[in-house]
């Protein structure tokens, strides 16, 4: 919470009003719990909170803000991060589950498999698809494969690449965005089946996808630091898609920054 009002704080002059209030009064909610108040017995009000103000945050974000490049380089860190976090939430509760079949869990399983819905905000959506009867390969799919759930891998990389294409756009450097390492992602996740992912082994196909986005973030983060401006990409440009984060006060290629301002240039992108 501290590191994103601090990256929300350095680029206070390209964001709405109401992006930086919301966020400052969900920070100062967070901070104002004290151990000494006995605020654990009530954690859940606490993690309901902050769920909610994430949420309002975001909201705030893509009703207040220029959809124009910063506004995709957040959408592009949102889901680098989601797809990530996914993949590794999945992979850990897949690797100590026994192997995914598609009949139905017997209830000492039944809330650990709920607790993996509702950890991806897919309860609902999962029952209304699939209905309340959880069957572990469903599970596996709808969270992996499904095109139109937020909190689905597919969805996630989805937006990733359509932001990418626009980012290309904008900034004239297509070619040097790491989109071949996205595009085979989202190739992998369109065109595969359950059933065929089972086959060569579910850790297998979640190890190799977490090292190829783990690798997609190395990759952007260096896209980034080397990134050089072109002529057309102005004052205006420029500090629209790094803000104020390394304090410039004239244009100059990021590969001569301090490594304080890149350092600030990769928070900015990758912890929204």
């Amino acid at each position: 919470m501290s590191a994103a009002r601090e990256n929300l704080r350095h680029v206070r002059e390209q964001c709405s009003s109401e992006m930086w209030e919301q966020l400052n009064k969900l920070y100062l909610q967070v901070i104002d719990r004290r151990p000494e108040e006995g605020w654990i017995l009530n954690s859940h009000e606490l993690f309901r909170a902050v769920q909610e103000g994430a949420h309002l945050f975001q909201g705030i974000t893509d009703a207040t803000m220029s959809h124009g490049e910063g506004w995709q380089f957040i959408q592009l860190g949102r889901y680098v991060e989601r797809t990530v976090t996914l993949a590794a939430l999945m992979n850990t509760h897949f690797n100590r589950a026994a192997t995914p079949t598609d009949l139905p869990v017997d209830s000492a399983e039944y809330l650990s498999w709920v607790g993996l819905l509702r950890g991806c905000a897919a309860f609902e959506a999962y029952c209304k698809a699939q209905t309340a009867e959880i069957r572990p390969l469903r599970v596996a799919e709808f969270l992996l494969l499904n095109p139109e759930l937020p909190h689905s891998v597919r969805f996630s990389v989805d937006r990733m690449n359509a932001a990418l294409h626009v980012i290309g756009d904008l900034t004239e450097r297509r070619e040097k965005l790491p989109a071949r390492i996205a595009g085979r992602l989202r190739a992998k996740l369109s065109f595969s089946q359950i059933e065929e992912i089972m086959e060569g082994g579910l850790r297998r196909f979640w190890k190799a996808f977490v090292w190829s986005a783990r690798r997609f973030t190395r990759q952007f983060i260096r896209f980034i630091l080397t990134m050089r401006l072109t002529p057309n990409l102005r004052r205006r440009t420029f500090k629209r898609a790094f803000g104020a984060v390394a304090g410039i006060s004239r244009i100059k290629p990021v590969g001569q920054l301090s490594f304080r301002a890149k350092r600030g240039i990769c928070f900015l992108f990758l912890e929204q």
